[in-house]
């Protein structure tokens, strides 16, 4: 059986992102790898970044590719996290 990443859990990432100091000096690029990179800090989760047009990582035993040509504002998180929830979820 599929396991999803509930939003809740997304939520907590961010927001614990958001407490970060110096975040408001990242782009917004960055803050969304900071996402991706303590995303993958937990159970199986890889996360490859040599290309920085797109972001690949496991889930689930299943490889995911995130394309970063297209970011949501990081600050505008009722348009940043239904897009983290799809791209993690729904590939």
């Amino acid at each position: 059986m599929k396991t999803m990443i509930a939003l809740s859990e997304i939520e907590q990432i961010y927001n614990f992102i958001l407490e970060m100091p110096g975040l408001e000096r990242k782009s917004n690029y960055e803050k969304i790898l900071t996402f991706f990179s303590i995303f993958q800090d937990r159970s199986d989760r890889f996360l490859d970044l040599r290309d920085r047009s797109k972001v690949r990582f496991m889930l689930n035993g299943v490889a995911r590719i995130v394309h970063m040509d297209y970011l949501p504002n990081f600050q505008n998180k009722k348009e940043l996290l239904p897009w983290l929830e799809k791209v993690i979820n729904h590939h």
